[in-house]
C-alpha cells in the first residue's frame, strides 16, 4: 500500500512544472507545522519505542517530519531564488530563513527526533551555503547550534541512549543494544550469494524493528551483492541530484536538487 502510495506521488510529481511546487510551498509548509504541533498532543500522536513521531489517519500511519523535511526545503529553494541579493545581510536575509528552518528543527527534536532534525539541518545547510549565504555566518551558525543539540541530547534519555549505543556499547544496558546487535548478526551469515528471498531468520522476532531502516540489515542476510545494490543506488541519486542541480540553469530548480539527498 505505501509502495503504491509513493509510486502515485512519484507519477503526480513527474507530470508538474516547478511553478506548482513553488504555489504550493506555502500550504506545505502550513500543513508541516500543524501535523508537527498535532503529533505532539497526547491522544493524537501515536507513541512508540518513547518517541511521539507517527500520526494515524484512515488506517495510514506516517511521520509529519518527512513532509516537514519536504517543505523547508522547497521553501529554502524559493526564498533563495527570490532574495538573493539581501543575502549579505544577517537580520534581513539570514535570519529568516534560519528561523523558520530552527522552528521546524525544534518540533522535531521534540518528539524526540533528533536524526530526522539532523538530517533537516544539513540539507538546509547545504542549501543555505549554494545559495550564496556568507560562510562567517554559517560557521557561527554551526557553533552555537551543536552544543545546543548536545545539551538537549543530554536531558532526553532516549535520544542519549541511542547515541551511546552507537558510540560507546559498553556504557548502555544490553536492551538499549539489542536493536543494533542483532542487525550485525543478520549481515554476518548473509555471504556473497545469501539466503535467498524470504528465507532470513533475522525478521522472524530476532530483529524487532525489521521495518524501518533496519531493513538494510535484512537485505545484507539474503545477500551482499542486494545491500552492495542498495549503497549504489543511493550513490546514484546523489550523484544525479548533484548533476541537475548544476546542470539545470534555473537556481530555484538548482537549490531543489541539492536539497533532495536530505
Amino acid at each position: 500500500m505505501y509502495a503504491l502510495i509513493g509510486l502515485a506521488g512519484m507519477a503526480w510529481a513527474m507530470r508538474q512544472s516547478l511553478k506548482t511546487f513553488k504555489r504550493l510551498t506555502p500550504i506545505l509548509l502550513l500543513a508541516s507545522l500543524l501535523l508537527l504541533l498535532l503529533v505532539l498532543v497526547p491522544g493524537v500522536g501515536v507513541k512508540i519505542n518513547n518517541a511521539r513521531r507517527w500520526l494515524r489517519l484512515f488506517g495510514v500511519s506516517f511521520q509529519p517530519a518527512e513532509l516537514a523535511k519536504l517543505a523547508v526545503i522547497l521553501f529554502l529553494a524559493s526564498y533563495f531564488a527570490r532574495r538573493q541579493d539581501r543575502l549579505d545581510s544577517f537580520l534581513d536575509g539570514f535570519v529568516p530563513p534560519l528561523f523558520l528552518t530552527g522552528l521546524v528543527a525544534g518540533l522535531i527534536i521534540l518528539q524526540p527526533n533528533f536524526g530526522t532534525a539532523t538530517i533537516l539541518l544539513i540539507a538546509a545547510g547545504l542549501i543555505f551555503y549554494a545559495g550564496g549565504a556568507r560562510v562567517g555566518h554559517l560557521v557561527l551558525t554551526g557553533a552555537a547550534a551543536v552544543p545546543i543539540l548536545l545539551v538537549l541530547m543530554l536531558r532526553s534519555p532516549h535520544a542519549w541512549t541511542r547515541l551511546m549505543a552507537m558510540v560507546d556499547p559498553g556504557r548502555v544496558s544490553a536492551k538499549a543494544t539489542y536493536q543494533l546487535d542483532q542487525s550485525i548478526f543478520a549481515l554476518g551469515p548473509g555471504g556473497w550469494i545469501g539466503r535467498g528471498l524470504g528465507k532470513s531468520m533475522q525478521k522472524l522476532f530476532f530483529l524487532p524493528e525489521p521495518h524501518t531502516d533496519f531493513i538494510f540489515a535484512i537485505m545484507g542476510r539474503r545477500s551482499l551483492r542486494g545491500a552492495m545494490g542498495v549503497v549504489v543506488l543511493f550513490a546514484v541519486f546523489l550523484w544525479r541530484g548533484t548533476r541537475t542541480a548544476v546542470r539545470v540553469g534555473d537556481p530555484y530548480g538548482s537549490y531543489l536538487a541539492i536539497g533532495s539527498p536530505g
